[in-house]
């Protein structure tokens, strides 16, 4: 991965005419080497996470969405597989949103809702 990738993830400037929706449908558009099945299962994410994120704005004015997806554009470059797109998508909706690990590992495996907790542990360590 280019390091300039790096620098402009960090130093991204919101675009707030920008809807999640419209930037997913971008961003998602480069994850070519996914099967129709799997491309359904990171798009059930999208969904999900935008659902329970609904209204939240970041400082910025943004749409919280916006953030996750970002995660995922960064992380596509390495052609990540569908488990790590989800919980790229879903990575705050445990710890920030009404959406509970039960619903995480129902709608779509232990494994997911696992990682999502595990990333918020990380996070509790790191940003304190």
């Amino acid at each position: 991965m280019d390091i300039s990738r790096i620098r402009d993830f960090l130093n991204y400037i919101p675009e707030l005419s920008q809807t999640p929706k419209k930037l997913f449908d971008i961003v998602f558009s480069q994850a070519t080497y996914l099967n129709a099945t799997d491309r359904e299962q990171v798009k059930k994410a999208f969904l999900f996470a935008e659902r329970f994120h609904h209204g939240v704005l970041r400082h910025s004015g943004e749409p919280y969405m916006i953030h996750p997806v970002k995660v995922l554009e960064f992380l596509l470059e390495l052609h990540p597989d569908v488990v790590t797109m989800q919980v790229a998508l879903l990575h705050d909706v445990i710890e920030d949103t009404s959406a509970t690990y039960e619903q995480v590992k129902k709608e779509f495996s232990e494994e997911v809702a696992d990682l999502c907790v595990a990333l918020e542990k990380v996070a509790k360590v790191r940003y304190r």
